[in-house]
């Protein structure tokens, strides 16, 4: 009888494990095999081939792509770029799995169109997908949806308005839109249409840090220098609240610098502030507010519309209601 081939000079260790897959036949078993192995040669000879080239553990200096770890350990047998699409197709399926009770809510998700060579961006019905996920989970709600779009030559969105708005969420949702569209996702909304984007550079009032060795303005310019030294035409800027550590006056002096610094490198950006002054720099920015109720100005609606920034914060309101104006608090002291 011929030397088996098949079996026999495949290395097997305590547990007859063949590399990481499990040997699991019989002497009768491997007895039958070895014949029809001499029955059909050739079939078996390419076999044998194919696991002499592909069933072995890698060595460090073969592992050249991130799925090469999992090649190495779990399918030693696989082309890297099979496995790179086994993972890329589950982590798809679970965000389809995870969207899929807020499109049962109504909400709409829709493949963005991308276009490179246009940086106009529209979008309706669009919603920040942390907070619709939230909102659901606690109270069964849906979320507040936006449209918004930038057309011809405008360029960054400067958004003001009251407090607790939904200034922040509007500009999250508008950094999930093109972090989601980049990764091939449906995006919350329907009919969008965005430009490509190489990175997106996020900045957001944070505490200050004393270890840092220097002040919150002081940090806040060499983290925006940097950003904007690396930062391309195709890159997305979402700032928020910036320079809040300062006088009004310096800040609506840095912000209106780097403002024409972003236009004239043709920078997407989303801007929230509370210096209305910024939106009347150039006609390549659109003006947006947070909306309240006509009959009762402490109702934040959460809408985001197109309007000339009006100087309010309705404060006042927020006073009156709660009873801290200054007329309510001196009555307190009287009594």
């Amino acid at each position: 009888m011929a030397k088996n081939l098949y079996l026999s000079d495949i290395p097997l260790d305590d547990d007859n494990i063949v590399g990481n897959q499990t040997v699991d036949l019989n002497h009768v078993e491997a007895q039958i095999l070895e014949g029809v192995a001499q029955l059909y040669p050739e079939p078996f000879a390419r076999l044998d081939s194919y696991c002499k080239q592909y069933m072995r553990p890698l060595v460090a200096s073969e592992v050249e792509y991130p799925s090469d770890s999992l090649r190495a350990s779990r399918y030693p047998f696989m082309d890297h770029n099979i496995l790179i699409w086994e993972r890329e197709l589950q982590f798809y399926l679970a965000y389809l799995e995870y969207i899929a009770p807020l499109k049962h809510l109504g909400l709409a998700f829709f493949i963005p169109n991308i276009d490179i060579s246009n940086k106009q961006v529209r979008a309706e019905q669009t919603f920040d997908l942390a907070l619709a996920t939230r909102l659901m989970e606690e109270t069964g709600q849906k979320v507040v949806v936006n449209d918004l779009s930038l057309i011809n030559d405008e360029q960054i969105f400067v958004i003001t308005g009251p407090n607790q708005g939904g200034k922040t969420t509007f500009a999250r949702m508008f950094g999930q839109l093109h972090h989601l569209a980049g990764l091939g996702c449906p995006v919350p909304g329907l009919n969008t249409q965005l430009g490509f984007c190489d990175a997106i550079y996020t900045h957001f009032s944070y505490r200050e840090d004393i270890r840092a060795g220097h002040g919150k303005l002081e940090e806040d310019l060499i983290r925006i220098h940097d950003s904007l030294k690396e930062a391309t035409a195709s890159s997305i800027f979402i700032m928020n609240e910036l320079f809040d550590s300062t006088t009004y006056d310096d800040a609506l002096y840095l912000s209106e610098q780097i403002i024409r610094k972003l236009l004239a490198k043709k920078i997407v950006t989303v801007w929230v502030t509370f210096i209305d002054a910024l939106t009347l720099i150039s006609p390549q920015i659109v003006s947006l507010m947070s909306m309240v109720e006509t009959e009762d100005l402490t109702r934040r609606t959460f809408r985001i519309c197109r309007k000339p920034a009006d100087g309010l914060a309705y404060a006042l309101s927020l006073a009156e209601k709660y009873g801290l104006t200054y007329n309510r608090l001196m009555e307190g002291i009287d009594e």
